[in-house]
């Protein structure tokens, strides 16, 4: 989420979508109440929110948690554009470059 509000600056859409899907988190009241009581407030961004609902779930946040090693992140940045999916993302995955910055950000 993060990255596409980043690199997305020329489509406002990615905003909006994003923006409509923060809406709906807030109108569910248990996750709105998760997500206050981690200290968010309504103008929080949806990657924050995500993250939240993330831990609160007990899921594995980061790749370091699931034991995966920076060594492994180009390999994977290469990969992941082998996926049918990465050039459907808001912001193209086309490039691993791109991939490694969203992999950086996520690794702790």
């Amino acid at each position: 989420m993060k990255y596409n509000i980043r690199h997305g600056t020329d489509k406002p859409e990615i905003a909006a979508r994003q923006n409509k899907i923060r809406d709906i988190l807030w109108s569910e009241p248990d996750v709105a109440s998760t997500i206050e009581a981690a200290g968010l407030t309504k103008s929080a961004d949806l990657g924050d929110l995500l993250d939240v609902i993330i831990r609160a779930l007990g899921l594995p946040r980061t790749l370091k948690e699931l034991d995966i090693t920076r060594d492994v992140l180009p390999a994977l940045s290469r990969r992941a554009l082998e996926d049918f999916w990465a050039p459907t993302n808001p912001v193209p995955l086309l490039k691993p470059e791109q991939v490694q910055e969203i992999l950086d950000a996520v690794y702790e």
